[in-house]
Order: C-alpha cells, then structure tokens, then sequence
C-alpha cells in the first residue's frame, strides 16, 4: 500500500493497483520489462517493480497524467431501441486504443463495469430526450472529470401523437390518389407497350436487314421474316438457341465471335459489333456485320440481346478489289521505280564517267602556263562529280540496289549513312545481327516507311539525333524510329501538299493495309516523335534467303 492508500499487486499477468474503487493494470504493452515479477515497492511519486534476471522497473506517476479521450458516434435510434458507438484514444500513444478501458451510464444511472468494449445496445427506452455519457481509464486509474456525453431523442409511436386520426386521413387519401395514378399509368404503359410492338414488327417485317431477339435466361432467338431470305428457312421451335447459330457460323470465326460475345456479356457492355460469314440454308457463306444491345436486370444480369444483321457481301467483296487495285498500282509504281533507277544507274552515270574521264584527259594536254583554263577544268570536273553523286542518290532512292541484292539490313544501313553524311544528323541503328527473312513485298514496305519517316525527320523536325530500331520475334515484326526533334504535331504544317511529303502517312498507312500492319505515332518525353510499325510475322511469309 502506497502512501495515498492505493494497493499495488504483483500477478502473474502483470502489475495492478486499487484505488477508489478503480483497477488499473500495467504489463509488457504498458510500461513492463517482463511479466515475471518480484519485490514491489510503491514510493510517493514513483513505483519500483522487480523481476528476476530482467532488472528493475520504475513506474513514474510524478508526471502529469492525461486520461483517454472518448469520441461518440452519432446514436443509431429505432423506434425505442438506441445503438451508441464510441471509441477511446490516449495522449502520446501511452496506451493502445483497443486496450483502454471504458464506462457508460444512461441518463445519469449507475455507471457500467469497466471493459474494453466499444458500443452499448439500449433496448426499451422511453419517449424522450436521453443522455449518454462515456469515461476512460488512463494507466494510473485516472479518467476525466466531466464524462463525454451526447444526446438523442427517442420519438413516441404514431399513435401516441397528438392529432393522429388528421395524419392517418390525410395518409389514406393520399394512398387512395397514387393507387389510382398507378392503375392509369400502368394502363397507359401497357397502351405504349402494345404501339411500340407494332411499329417494332412493322419495321421487323419491312427491313431488308435481319433482325432478332435473343432471351438470354430461356436461351431462345427470334428472327424477322428477312432471315428467311438472307440465310434461308431457319429451323422453327426449340432448335432457335445461341448453339444453333453458332453451328452456322463460319468455322475460321466462331472461336473469335464466341469470344467477343462471352467477353461483353462479362463486361456488361452495351453495344456490341462483329464482321464474320455465316452459311446460308444452300451451304454458300455471306459476310454480315451484326450490331447488338444488352438489357440488363436489376441485378446486373444480362436478359435480352437485341441486334440486326446486314449482309456485306458485296460491300466486302468491292473493298478488296480496291485494295487489289491500289496494291497493282503500288507494284506498278515500284516496277517504274526499278526501270528508271537502272537507267539513271547503268545509262546516265556511264555517260557522266565517260564524259568526266574526258575531262581529266583534257586537263592533262593543257599547257600548265594556261592557270586559268587548268582552274575551269577542275571546277568541271568538281561539278561533274556532285552531279554522278546526285544521279546516284536519286537512283538509290527510287529503288536502293543493296535491297535487291544484300536485304533489307544493309539497305537500312546504306540509307542510315547517306542520310547522317547528307543532314549531319546522327542516327543510331539497333538491328538484328542476322538478315530478317521475310518476303520481298515487306522488305520494300519496310524500307519505304522508314524511308519516308526520314525525310519527314529530315524537313520538319529539326532533330540532332535519331535511333532506328528492328527486331522480330514469333508474332510480329517491329520498326520503331524516335527522335529528338520538335515533335510531328508541331514539324508538319496541316496544309502541306502531298507532293511535297513524300509517301505521306496516309502512304504508309495504305502500304501497312495489304500486310495487316499498324502504323502508330505518338510524342515523347520530353520532346520529339516515336513512329512505330507492327507486322504480323504470318502475314510477312517467313522464307529462307538463298
């Protein structure tokens, strides 16, 4: 016993103490060394625990003690039942807020046992303003002077209200008036309801396009009466069900429609499109682009999937005969190219040597008194080799020889170096260390973008430094050119002639179209451009180069 009369215990679960009819407890999260106690020795201001082999402990009550605070939530009230939450937080972290201990009393009652509890369920209360207050216990037993309290009003039954029989009067019109709103409504829906079918079968009946209506829960499809002519008498009754249509779909897409569908459905999306063929009832297959909605339920299941189908057939059919006809024009285009390179190459540039070997000799038998004329000659010769070096650049340009004759690596390098030598503009080059094997078709596709990547670089960007990179792996084969230019948003004017850009973008574009490429531009941090370009390795037709 202390000199304050407060009774110190050593237990095998730590310190208590006693005082005025308050515990208090002390253990290893709370000040202790061990929970092995020995001698206790309780001074005026401080207390000194012993142990065996752990030392000595010194609890020091000289300080100034701050009890926990308390915060109470909101009271949760129904009817006569009152739901009170708490919670209790100490002053620099003496104490974990799970372990401080706490009391309540309702309406200046009794006070509760001190637990760690958080909430206090109060059934049965009467009508009325009440009051709740909360205390909490600190380590020294020490709690605050003035409890926490809050208040909250329990409201009496309707029927122990004054004027109840106006209210119930007043409430049973008012139930009387929206029933019969209600009835009205509902029977003017149903009349909505019916025209909307109406003028649904009228434009089901009357479209050429197929239209259907898939109930997802029963799994059965509807379609309009085009169905019959587009893919022929389909089978009637049950046999209308997701598996039945899937069966008529063309076996190279059914795996990518089913997935499509399943894919929507599990993202609950709303919209949904697909090109595919299905076979018609003469076994012949037409190309459709099928468009749908989903309807959900309440609770997010999907119910209905409405759609309509046009045949693309044609449509399709006269695409690819675009594409067969720009792709002629292109291979006509690089022919020309070819035949006017090999002119430039083995006709021009013969006559230009022949014509400069001439010259030389010319110079020889000029006597070397005669300094001026010897200056005009070598001033001839000078202009005469800017000039085979110009014939040769256009010739490499309209058709590279190295593409023909080493591939498309050494091409990208010939074209790298002339280009630095040219514009001074350095370019990196990460290529693979053995020759792509692929198509000449892509080899030229290839060669012709960055080609063209280069010169947009070249007039528009005002870079210092490009990095050219080509790998290939087992799906795609992957150019990517970057600089540290301006940017192309910035570099290209919006009203540039195409003749003045070369292939163009949209060139590239349509050179990617016949291989199923990507072309792909976008900024970079913090400046320049990234142009990017994607074929898939199946399309290129890996070969072995002889």
């Amino acid at each position: 016993v202390d000199e304050e009369g407060a009774l110190w215990i050593s237990t095998r679960g730590g310190l208590c103490s006693y005082r005025d009819g308050i515990w208090s407890r002390f253990d290893t999260n709370t000040g202790l060394i061990t929970l092995r106690l020995w001698e206790v020795l309780p001074a005026k201001d401080k207390v000194y625990v012993g142990s065996p082999g752990s030392g000595l402990t010194i609890l020091n009550r000289a300080e100034p003690k701050y009890p926990p605070l308390v915060d109470i939530a909101r009271p949760v009230v129904d009817r006569e039942q009152v739901l009170i939450r708490w919670s209790a937080y100490s002053h620099f972290g003496e104490q974990e807020p799970r372990a401080i201990e706490t009391r309540y009393r309702v309406d200046n009652g009794s006070w509760s046992r001190w637990n760690t509890n958080r909430e206090a369920d109060l059934p049965d209360l009467s009508p009325g303003n009440h009051t709740v207050e909360v205390q909490a216990k600190g380590l020294f037993g020490d709690i605050q002077r003035r409890p926490t309290a809050t208040t909250f009003e329990i409201e009496p039954r309707f029927y122990q209200r004054v004027g109840f029989l106006a209210p119930v009067a007043v409430l049973s019109g008012a139930l009387l008036f929206l029933a019969a709103a209600y009835i009205n409504r509902k029977r003017r829906a149903a009349a909505e309801l019916r025209k909307s079918e109406e003028r649904f079968q009228l434009v089901a009946s009357t479209t050429h396009d197929v239209v259907y209506d898939w109930d997802i829960p029963r799994n059965r499809i509807w379609f309009n009466d085009a169905a019959h002519t587009a893919f022929g008498n389909p089978s009637d009754g049950s046999s209308h069900s997701r598996e039945w249509w899937v069966k008529r779909i063309h076996p190279d897409d059914r795996e990518r429609v089913q997935k499509s569908i399943d894919r929507i459905i599990a993202q609950k999306g709303s919209d949904w499109q697909e090109e595919y063929r299905v076979q018609r009832a003469d076994g012949s297959f037409v190309t459709i682009l099928d468009r749908a909605g989903l309807l959900y339920d309440g609770s997010g299941s999907p119910t209905r999937w409405i759609g309509s189908a046009g045949d693309i057939t044609e449509q399709k059919r006269a695409q690819e005969e675009l594409r067969n006809l720009s792709k002629r024009i292109l291979e006509a285009q690089e022919n020309e190219r070819r035949r006017v390179s090999r002119e430039l190459h083995d006709s021009v540039n013969q006559i230009l040597a022949s014509a400069k070997f001439r010259v030389e000799s010319l110079d020889e038998q000029i006597p070397r008194r005669n300094a001026k004329l010897r200056q005009e000659v070598k001033k001839t010769k000078l202009l005469m080799d800017k000039v085979m070096m110009e014939v040769r650049r256009i010739s490499r340009n309209l058709r590279p020889s190295e593409l023909d004759d080493l591939g498309l690596l050494p091409a990208i390098r010939s074209l790298a170096a002339e280009f630095t030598e040219r514009t001074g503009i350095r370019v990196t080059l990460k290529l693979p260390g053995n020759e792509v094997a692929i198509t000449p078709e892509s080899e030229l596709t290839l060669y012709r973008i960055i080609q063209e990547a280069l010169t947009n670089i070249e007039k528009h960007s005002q870079a210092t430094r490009i990095r050219l990179s080509l790998s290939k792996d087992d799906s795609t084969i992957t150019v990517r050119i970057e600089d540290n230019g301006k940017g192309l948003s910035q570099g290209r004017a919006a009203g540039t002639p195409r003749k003045e850009r070369g292939l163009g973008l949209l060139d590239m574009k349509e050179r990617l179209t016949y291989l199923r490429g990507t072309l792909e531009i976008s900024p970079r941090s913090p400046r320049g451009t990234a142009v990017e370009v994607r074929i898939p390795a199946e399309v290129a037709e890996i070969k072995n180069r002889a």
